[in-house]
Formats: C-alpha cells, sequence, structure tokens
C-alpha cells in the first residue's frame, strides 16, 4: 500500500487524485470526453496518475484485480442508492 493510506478499493481514491493531481477532472461532460480523447492518444499523459490510482484501486495484478475493481464500483453505487 503506499503512503496515502487508503488502501485498496477505496471511493475516497477521487479526492486522493483531486489533491494530488493524479488524473485531471472534468468539470463537464465535454471536458470529459477531451480528456478521454487526450488519453487514448495520447498513453504517456498522466501516467504516473493513472498507475498510481490502479495500484491504489486494484491493488496486485494478480488476476483477481478485475474481481476487487467491479467490487469498489458496486460499493460506490449501492452507497449513492441508499443515500437518495
Amino acid at each position: 500500500m503506499s503512503d496515502t493510506s487508503l488502501g485498496p478499493g477505496s471511493i475516497s481514491i477521487l479526492a486522493a487524485s483531486a489533491e494530488t493531481n493524479w488524473v485531471p477532472l472534468a468539470r463537464s461532460a465535454t471536458e470529459m470526453v477531451t480528456f478521454i480523447n487526450r488519453a487514448l492518444s495520447d498513453r504517456s499523459w498522466y501516467w504516473g496518475g493513472r498507475q498510481k490510482i490502479r495500484e491504489e484501486i486494484l491493488g496486485p495484478l494478480d488476476g483477481r484485480a478485475t474481481e476487487r475493481f467491479a467490487d469498489v464500483v458496486l460499493r460506490g453505487a449501492r452507497r449513492n442508492v441508499v443515500n437518495r
């Protein structure tokens, strides 16, 4: 685990991303499309930040990373449904 102490699977990764500038955070749908296109055309853009997020959310690439990522997404979705 890194020095952020978030641990694998933490939804708090979004807050950490904003604070650490790991990736740009889109403020509109148009900006999101721009960022996605840039990331697809320039794989080095924010590479270090994307790697850091992958490490924090997925943990080791041990054949279960997709399962852990799906768990993060589902827990976040459930939390949003409960909080509405």
